[in-house]
């Protein structure tokens, strides 16, 4: 039904934007045209880059009057960076969504695409503080209408009611010259979580890192299920964190990212065909 369509692809209005790698090799693959206005074509399926530009109000509009969209981001694991462009173009990852920021729901997906991308997952928490990780400012007004610091007080206030003893801190999305993720970042992911026992999010991607390490996490938009519950329960540790689980889980998410040649092979037909698209 995919090869129906055409894709709109709502190009950053930067040409030397990284999305456009992503968009290129959509464009070389399937039916698609550009847009570079700030209306939607409802005949279409709209492809958005982020919330860059005018890709809030326009995802909400396909929401609302439920024209289907593919959200295209940063992956779970094996980010572009540009400190290893030779590596990055053959071997970076890259996030196609239909309908939705994150895969909300998890799928019995007949393949191992988590091992096959080498991605391991740990059985054992770390100890030692909770880390709570706020989302961009763009998604946290796009998806709770506050901003990133609000939230983050609002959210350290409850857990401190909570967890009176407990350490918290927090880990803002890393941000600077024009760019984020870590290329910018002073202090990994990795060495951040590993004296970290609990971590609590909106729905930053911080939240799969933990929970591949084990980490219990909560996350407190209904957007980021099944990653967390909506609760804070450092005690009793949510369900993702049994192995079986979370590896389910993370499998469903390594289903949603693709290299550049997987894209132009046709590797995204895996979900534009089983990830109802066309109804939402």
């Amino acid at each position: 039904l995919y090869m129906s369509i055409c894709f709109e692809l709502h190009r950053p209005a930067n040409p030397s934007s990284k999305a456009n790698l992503c968009f290129d090799a959509l464009a070389e693959t399937y039916n698609s045209i550009d847009n570079y206005s700030n209306t939607v074509d409802a005949t279409k399926v709209g492809v958005f880059w982020g919330l860059v530009g005018h890709n809030s109000a326009k995802i909400k509009h396909c929401v609302a009057n439920r024209i289907p969209w593919v959200f295209v981001d940063m992956p779970y694991w094996h980010r572009w960076t540009k400190h290893d462009l030779d590596w990055s173009l053959s071997s970076a990852h890259w996030r196609f969504v239909p309908n939705n920021f994150h895969p909300t729901s998890w799928h019995e997906f007949a393949n191992t695409r988590l091992d096959d991308i080498g991605v391991e997952i740990d059985s054992k928490p770390s100890s030692g503080r909770i880390l709570i990780c706020p989302s961009s400012p763009t998604l946290t007004r796009h998806c709770i209408g506050q901003t990133d610091l609000e939230w983050v007080k609002q959210t350290t206030s409850q857990l401190s009611a909570y967890y009176p003893d407990h350490q918290i801190e927090v880990r803002w999305k890393p941000r600077a010259h024009g760019t984020s993720g870590p290329d910018v970042e002073s202090v990994s992911v990795t060495d951040d979580l590993a004296s970290t026992d609990f971590v609590v999010t909106l729905a930053s991607i911080v939240g799969v890192e933990a929970a591949a390490q084990g980490i219990p996490v909560c996350a407190t938009h209904p957007m980021f299920n099944p990653v967390a519950p909506l609760s804070f329960s450092v005690g009793d540790g949510p369900a993702i964190t049994n192995t079986q689980s979370r590896k389910k889980w993370l499998n469903t998410l390594a289903n949603y990212q693709y290299t550049l040649d997987e894209i132009k092979n046709k590797k995204l037909d895996n979900i534009l065909n089983d990830n109802r698209i066309y109804n939402g």
